[in-house]
């Protein structure tokens, strides 16, 4: 049986790497799940319409699942994502409509 990490135990000797662009992924989930699919009533991550969320050289790469009458979703992620000051202001994405016809759109 695997043997549990405790969190509480500090690790004296052991050096602790965090990768930068893990936590700007966390950071980016984050704010995503501030924006709502208003009839589902459920932020966009939870619901499964983001996928393939990447962070290249600065850049956020994306690909966002949404129906016709949800093209409003794409200017909600640009304004919650905005604030973001190390990420460079295009957010790319790609957009997969209802009948799965892939929209390639840069926001």
């Amino acid at each position: 049986m695997p043997e549990k990490l405790d969190l509480n135990k500090s690790v004296v000797g052991e050096e602790v790497q965090i990768n930068p662009a893990n936590l700007q992924q966390e950071e980016v989930i984050q704010l995503l799940k501030q924006v709502i699919e208003p009839t589902l009533k459920n932020d966009i991550i939870s619901l499964g319409m983001v996928r393939n969320l990447r962070i290249v050289d600065q850049y956020i790469y994306l690909r966002l699942y949404i129906g016709s009458r949800q093209q409003h979703l794409e200017a909600e992620i640009k304004a919650v994502l905005s604030p973001l000051a190390w990420c460079k202001k295009n957010l790319h994405s790609s957009l997969y409509n209802s009948r799965g016809k892939n929209d390639i759109s840069h926001i």
